[in-house]
C-alpha cells in the first residue's frame, strides 16, 4: 500500500473526527481572512464614496479670493473639461419654519451649460440637494434664507477693513429638489463620511447676490475620462500664462504728469508675494522701485497744542526724490524719528524746523480693535507743494474716501469726529485731494503703521522709474539707482506688466491646483488599518480555533493509538509515521482553509453590515460595501494554511517518546507527561506579581485622573499573570495525600484530577482567564461624560457651549462692551452676565475626529488668543518637558519658539494617536496661505477633550500663516449649565445673520465617546464569540483525558463506581478549569476597572451589565454542555474492555 492510499483510507475512514479538524481551521482561517477583507472593503467603500461624490471632478482650483471669470474661461482652452464656478459655506434656514443648518456648500455653475456638469438651478431661485431639503423640512416653493460670509477685499482687521460688514443674507424660492441618487447632490471636494448638505445657485445670479460680477473662486475641472491622466498640470499652466493683474487684485497706475508707473491693490497694502515679483521685474527691467507706505493721522499737532490738524495722509518713502525744501534746495534723506511736513501743514500749525510734532493715529489690536497710539517726530524740514509733495497718487484709491468730493462726506471704517473738521480742512482737499501732508522714513513709517498688521503686507504701492542704467546692470538693483521719469508711461507699464506676472506664482496668492482624485485615493486608505483593527478584535476568537485544531487533532491521534502502533511495529520509523500524519493534517487544513475562504467572504459581510446595524459606527452610513482584494485573498489563506499546518505538527510532537507497544495497548500518555517536578518558580512569579499588582493600584489612586486608567489596568494584568502563576504552581503541586472518605469526596477527587495535566489545563484554563479579562474590562470601560468632565481641568474644560460661525466675527464676543456693536440684545448681554466667551480663528479644513473615517491630510487648524492661552483648562494626557510655570498650564507651551522655525501645536491625545499619528514632539507637515510648507510640532495632548478633531496653535503664529482669515469663526462659551440652553437659543437668534450655531459641548463629547463605545462593542462581541469557543476547546481537552485514562475509569466502575458518579467525576474536572478561568480573568478585571467604576457612579450605571453577564453566562453554559457531553462520553465508552486489555 502507498502513502498516498494510505493518507486516503485513513482521512475516509476517520471521516468524522477529521470534521472537527476542518471545522476549526474553517472558523480560524474565515475569521482571519474575513478581518483583512473588512479592512479591503473599509478601504473600497471609502474610495468608491469619495470619487462618486468628486462627481467627475479630478481636480480644481479652489482659491481664499475671487478672481475674474475671464481667467476660468482662458484656462478651459487648454482643459475643456474646467468650469468657472463659486463654491462658499452658508447657513440655510428655512424662512417659515426657521430650521437651521449651517454646514451648507453653496454652489454656482452656469445655468447655461450643457451635459452632466450643468447646474441645477436657473434665474434666482435655489435647488437642494435631498439630504439638506430633509434636514430643513423645505419643499419646492419654499424660501430659504442664506447666510454667507462677505468676501473683503480690504482685510477686516487693517486700518481700511470694514469689521462691522462681514456677512450676508439673502432669500431664494426653491426651484428644485434633487433625488438622493443624483450626481452632482452629493458633490464633496474633500473627503469625508457626513453626507454633504448643498445648494446649487445659478453662477450669475451667485455673483449677483455676492456683489461679484464677473468674478469667482473656483474652476472646477469634470475629466470626461478618469482614466486618462488629471489635468492639473495643464491648468497650473494656464494659470500662470493667463492670468492677469486684475486676478491677483493689483493694477498699474501711468503718472503721465510725473512720468512713473504705480503698481498698487485693491487691498490696499500689497501682499509679500507681490512685493518680491516687483522688485526682481523691475530689476530685469533696469527700473528704480521705490516702495510707498501711506497711512491716515487721526491729529498732526505740535506738542504744545491740544488738537491739530485732522484726519491727514502720511507717506513713508525709501527715497526723498522730488521733495523739494522751501529755500528751493532738494530735500535730504530723512531720519528715523524725524519727519517733513509740507508748506500748508506748516502754515497751519506754525510749526519751525526743529519743533516736535505729535502724531495720533489707529493701529489694530487684537479682536480688530482699533486703538489711538501716539508717537513724537522731530520736523528736519518743510518741503514746497511741488513734484512729489504734490502728488496725490502717493495714496491709494479706497472707496468712500479718495472718492468723495468733501472730507467730511468719508464713509471711513473707523471712528470720525466730523466736528473737528474745519473750512481750511475741506478746502485742502478739494485742492490737493488726498496729498500727504507729511513724509517720513519708510523704517520709521513701517515701525508705526505697519508691525501690527505685517501679516498683510507693508506697503501701499511701488512707484517705478526708468534708470540710468542699462536693464541687467547690477546697479539697477541698488536702492539708490538713479530713477529718471519717462516720457512713455503707458508702455512702461504695459512691459512690467508682463515681467511682473511672469514672477508671480498663482499658487502663492492663493491659486492652487487641487488633485482631487489623487488625495481622495490616498484618503481612502481611511483613518485607521481596518483589516488590523479587526484582526484584534478577533484574536481570541482565531486564537481559541487553532487551540482547538491542536486539541481536536491530538484528539483524532490519541483514539488510533492502536493504529500507529502497528505501524512502527511493521517497521515504519517515527519519522515516517509523523511525517503521514503530518500530510494527512496537511490536508484536512487546506479543506479548511478553503472552506474558511469562502466563509471569509460571510464573516466580512456579517462584519460590515455589523457596522451598519449592530454597533452603527457613525459616519459608516449605508455606504459599505463588500470588495474583495486579491492581496487578502491570497494572504489570509496562506496564513491561516500555515498556522493550521504548525499547530497540527507541534500536536504530533511527542509520538517519539510512545513505543509501539504502549501505542498498541492503547497508551498514548508517557509517564511524565503527567506531571512535571515542582517548582518553586511558579509561586514565587505569583506573589512577585501580586505585590507588584497592590503597589501599582496604590500609586494608580494617588494618580491623576488622566493616569488612573492605565495604572489600574495595568494592576489588573499584574493580577491576571499572578492568578495563573498561582492556578500553575497549584497543578504542579505534589499532592499524595489520601482524599478522606465524605460526601463531597467525590467532588474533591474530580477537582484533583484537573491538575492531572498542568500544561493541558493551564492552556485552556489560562485562555479563558485572558479572555473574560480583556473582554470584561474592554466592556466596563465605556466612557460617558461625567461630572468631572464638567470641571475646567476636565473634557469639557469648564464651557458649556461651543459654537461656530458661518461669517468672522472681529469684535470681541468676550468683553460685554462689544456685545451691542456685534447685535447682542440687551436681554442677551444680561443672559451672559458671569460668563465668559473666548474665540478662536479658524483656518479650515478636514475633520480629524474620530467621526471621520478617512485619513486626514490637511486637519482644521485654530489660533487660541492670549487670554485663553492665559486662562488654561481642560486635561493634558501628556506634554513635552516644560517648566514649572508650564507644568501649571501646558497651554503656555503654544509660545514656545524652536530653532527650526516649528510652530508649537496642541491636539486631542485620540486625534494625534488614531487619526494623525503622531507622539509628542513629531512634526505635522502644513501648508501655509502662500502654499508654502511649515512644520507643526506637537507639544501637548489634551486627553478625551471636547476639541478632538483640531489643532490648536497660537493666535500670532495663526496670524502669520493664514493672514487674510480676518475675525473668529469658532467659540468657547462659559456659562452656568442652568442658563446655557437660554443663551444658545438667544446667540443663534440675536447672530443668526452671521449664521452662529451654538452646541453643547457635553453632547458633543458624548457622541465622541459613543464612537469609542462602538469600537469596545465590537471588540466585546467579537471577544465573547472567542471566549465561547474557548470553552469548547475545555471539552476536547477533558474528551482526551478520558481516552487516556480508560482503563482508570474501567477500573473504577469494576469496584462499583456508578455510571452517574462518573459522569459527575469528569464533569467536575471540566467545571474546576472553567470556573478557574472565569474566576480569574473576573477577579483581574475587577482590579483593573473597578475603582474607575467606583468613583464614577454615572459610568458604572451606563456599564453593559447585562451584555457581559450574557458573555459570561453563555461561557459558563457551553463549557457545562460540552463537559457533560465529554462525561458521557466516558461511560458510553467500552471500560471493562479496556479493563480485560490491561
Amino acid at each position: 500500500m502507498t502513502s498516498s492510499r494510505l493518507i486516503r483510507n485513513s482521512l475516509a475512514y476517520h471521516a468524522r473526527s477529521h470534521a472537527a479538524v476542518v471545522l476549526s481551521v474553517l472558523v480560524g482561517s474565515a475569521v482571519l481572512t474575513g478581518a483583512l477583507l473588512v479592512g479591503d472593503s473599509m478601504r473600497g467603500s471609502l474610495q468608491a464614496q469619495a470619487l462618486q461624490r468628486l462627481a467627475g471632478v479630478d481636480c480644481a482650483v479652489i482659491a481664499p479670493r475671487f478672481f475674474t471669470q475671464h481667467l476660468a474661461e482662458l484656462v478651459r482652452a487648454s482643459a475643456p473639461g474646467a468650469r468657472p464656478g463659486i463654491l462658499i459655506s452658508a447657513q440655510l434656514t428655512h424662512a417659515d419654519s426657521r430650521a437651521r443648518e449651517n454646514r451648507v456648500t453653496v454652489i454656482g455653475l452656469p445655468a447655461n451649460e450643457a451635459g452632466p456638469v450643468a447646474a441645477p438651478a436657473r434665474g434666482d431661485g435655489v435647488v437642494l440637494n435631498a439630504e439638506l431639503a430633509r434636514r430643513l423640512g423645505a419643499k419646492t416653493g419654499d424660501e430659504v434664507i442664506i447666510a454667507v460670509a462677505k468676501a473683503q477685499v480690504v482685510p477686516a482687521e487693517s486700518l481700511l477693513g470694514r469689521r462691522d460688514d462681514l456677512a450676508m443674507q439673502f432669500r431664494l424660492r426653491v426651484s428644485n429638489i434633487l433625488a438622493a441618487d443624483a450626481t452632482l447632490g452629493g458633490l464633496a471636494l474633500s473627503p469625508g463620511t457626513q453626507t454633504p448638505l448643498n445648494a446649487f445657485v445659478d453662477l450669475a445670479e451667485l455673483q449677483k447676490r455676492l456683489r461679484q460680477d464677473g468674478r469667482v473662486n473656483s474652476i472646477l475641472h469634470f475629466a470626461a475620462d478618469a482614466s486618462q491622466p488629471g489635468a492639473g498640470p495643464a491648468i497650473a499652466t494656464s494659470l500662470r500664462r493667463a492670468a492677469t493683474l486684475a486676478d491677483y487684485d493689483l493694477s498699474l497706475r501711468a503718472s503721465v504728469q510725473r512720468g512713473y508707473i504705480a503698481l498698487e491693490t485693491r487691498r490696499i497694502l500689497l501682499e509679500p508675494p507681490v512685493e518680491r515679483a516687483a522688485r526682481v521685474a523691475a530689476g530685469s527691467m533696469g527700473l528704480a522701485a521705490e516702495p510707498v507706505l501711506t497711512y491716515l493721522i487721526n491729529d498732526l499737532s505740535r506738542m504744545d497744542q491740544a488738537k491739530g490738524i485732522p484726519y491727514s495722509v502720511a507717506t513713508a518713502m525709501e527715497s526723498v526724490r522730488g521733495l523739494t525744501l522751501t529755500d528751493g534746495k532738494p530735500a535730504l534723506p530723512i531720519g528715523d524719528g524725524d519727519l517733513y511736513i509740507n508748506s500748508w501743514a506748516a502754515d497751519d500749525l506754525k510749526a519751525r524746523v526743529g519743533d516736535v510734532l505729535r502724531l495720533r493715529y489707529f493701529v489694530s489690536r487684537p479682536f480688530g480693535k482699533l486703538e489711538e497710539s501716539t508717537t513724537t517726530l522731530t520736523l528736519r524740514g518743510i518741503v514746497q507743494m511741488t513734484g512729489a509733495a504734490a502728488d496725490p497718487g502717493l495714496t491709494p484709491t479706497y472707496e468712500g474716501i479718495t472718492t468723495t468730493n468733501r472730507l467730511s462726506e468719508w464713509d471711513a471704517p473707523f471712528p470720525m469726529d466730523m466736528k473737528r473738521i474745519r473750512q481750511k480742512d475741506e478746502d485742502y482737499w478739494d485742492k490737493h485731494r488726498a496729498t500727504p501732508k507729511a513724509f517720513v522714513a519708510l523704517a520709521t513709517g513701517r515701525r508705526l503703521w505697519a508691525e501690527a498688521d505685517s501679516q498683510f503686507g507693508t506697503l501701499t504701492s511701488i512707484h517705478l522709474y526708468p534708470t540710468v542704467s542699462h536693464p541687467g546692470d547690477p546697479s539697477t538693483q541698488a536702492a539708490n539707482a538713479t530713477p529718471q521719469p519717462t516720457a512713455d508711461p503707458a508702455s512702461l507699464a504695459a512691459q512690467f506688466e508682463r515681467e511682473l506676472l511672469r514672477r508671480i506664482d498663482p499658487a502663492e496668492m492663493g491659486l492652487r491646483v487641487e488633485d482631487l482624485r489623487g488625495r481622495v485615493e490616498s484618503a481612502a486608505a481611511g483613518s485607521t488599518d481596518f483589516g488590523m483593527l479587526f484582526l484584534g478584535f478577533s484574536m481570541f476568537l482565531i486564537a481559541a480555533a487553532f487551540m482547538l485544531v491542536v486539541l481536536v487533532f491530538r484528539l483524532g491521534v490519541e483514539r488510533r493509538a492502536g493504529e500507529v502502533g502497528l505501524l512502527l511495529a511493521l517497521g515504519f520509523d517515527v519519522r515516517a509515521v509523523s511525517r503521514l500524519l503530518l500530510m494527512e493534517g496537511s490536508l484536512l487544513a487546506l479543506l479548511g482553509v478553503a472552506g474558511g475562504t469562502a466563509a471569509a467572504l460571510g464573516y466580512a459581510w456579517l462584519m460590515l453590515n455589523g457596522l451598519q446595524t449592530w454597533w452603527a459606527l457613525p459616519g459608516s452610513g449605508t455606504f459599505l460595501s463588500l470588495h474583495c482584494d486579491g492581496f487578502a485573498l491570497l494572504i489570509g489563506p496562506v496564513a491561516g494554511l500555515v498556522s493550521a499546518v504548525a499547530m497540527i505538527a507541534w500536536s504530533i510532537r511527542g509520538l517519539a517518546r510512545r513505543t509501539a507497544r504502549s501505542l498498541m495497548a492503547g497508551e498514548m500518555e508517557s509517564p511524565s507527561a503527567a506531571r512535571g517536578a515542582a517548582s518553586p518558580w511558579s509561586a514565587r512569579i505569583a506573589a512577585l506579581c501580586a505585590a507588584a499588582a497592590c503597589l501599582v493600584a496604590m500609586i494608580g489612586a494617588r494618580g491623576s485622573s488622566t493616569a488612573a486608567p492605565a495604572a489600574f489596568f495595568s494592576a489588573g494584568a499584574l493580577v491576571l499573570i499572578a492568578g495563573l502563576a498561582g492556578l500553575r504552581a497549584w497543578m504542579r503541586a505534589d499532592s499524595r495525600r489520601p482524599i478522606a472518605p465524605g460526601p463531597d469526596a467525590l467532588l474533591r477527587l474530580g477537582v484533583r484530577n484537573a491538575r492531572r495535566h498542568p500544561g493541558r489545563s493551564l492552556l485552556a484554563g489560562g485562555l479563558i482567564a485572558c479572555a473574560t479579562f480583556v473582554v470584561i474590562s474592554v466592556g466596563l470601560y465605556r466612557r460617558d461624560v461625567a461630572q468631572s468632565d464638567f470641571a475646567r481641568s476636565g473634557g469639557l474644560g469648564g464651557f458649556s457651549l461651543m459654537a461656530q460661525s458661518i461669517a468672522p466675527i472681529a469684535e470681541d464676543l468676550g468683553n460685554p462692551r462689544s456685545r451691542a456693536a456685534i447685535g447682542l440684545a440687551p436681554e442677551t448681554t444680561q443672559l451672559l452676565r458671569g460668563s465668559s466667551i473666548h474665540s478662536f480663528r479658524v483656518q479650515p479644513g478636514e475633520d480629524a475626529s474620530c467621526e471621520n473615517l478617512y485619513r486626514v491630510s490637511r486637519p482644521r487648524i485654530l489660533g487660541a488668543t492670549d487670554a485663553m492661552i492665559g486662562r488654561g483648562g481642560f486635561s493634558f494626557a501628556s506634554h513635552v518637558d516644560a517648566s514649572p510655570a508650564e507644568r501649571l498650564n501646558p497651554w503656555k507651551l503654544l509660545h514656545r519658539t524652536f530653532d527650526d522655525g516649528a510652530i508649537p501645536v496642541i491636539a486631542d491625545a485620540n486625534t494625534t494617536m488614531w487619526l494623525l499619528k503622531l507622539s509628542i514632539g513629531s512634526d505635522w507637515p502644513a501648508i501655509d496661505e502662500r502654499g508654502l510648507p511649515v512644520k507643526l510640532r506637537l507639544v501637548a495632548t489634551l486627553a478625551g477633550s471636547v476639541l478632538q478633531g483640531e489643532l490648536i496653535i497660537a493666535e500670532s503664529h495663526f496670524k502669520r500663516l493664514y493672514p487674510s482669515i480676518a475675525g473668529y469663526s469658532f467659540f468657547l462659551i462659559d456659562v452656568p449649565p442652568e442658563r446655557a440652553e437660554q443663551v444658545e437659543s438667544a446667540l443663534e437668534h440675536d447672530l443668526s445673520y452671521l449664521g452662529f450655531d451654538a452646541a453643547h459641548t457635553a453632547a458633543r463629547l458624548a457622541a465622541y465617546l459613543a464612537i469609542e463605545n462602538t469600537y469596545l462593542s465590537t471588540f466585546q462581541s467579537l471577544g465573547g464569540l472567542g471566549l465561547v469557543l474557548g470553552t469548547i476547546g475545555l471539552a476536547a481537552v477533558m474528551l482526551r483525558s478520558v481516552l487516556e485514562r480508560r482503563r482508570e475509569l474501567a477500573l473504577l466502575r469494576a469496584v462499583g463506581m456508578s455510571r452517574a458518579k462518573l459522569r459527575l467525576l469528569v464533569l467536575v474536572e471540566n467545571a474546576a478549569l472553567l470556573a478557574a478561568g472565569l474566576l480569574i480573568g473576573i477577579a483581574a478585571s475587577a482590579v483593573a476597572v473597578g475603582p474607575q467604576l467606583a468613583t464614577t457612579a454615572q459610568q458604572a450605571a451606563h456599564a453593559p451589565w447585562n451584555q457581559l453577564l450574557l458573555t459570561l453566562v453563555l461561557c459558563a453554559g457551553v463549557g457545562m454542555i460540552a463537559s457533560t457531553w465529554a462525561a458521557g462520553a466516558a461511560t458510553r465508552a467500552p471500560l471493562l474492555a479496556s479493563l480485560r486489555r490491561d
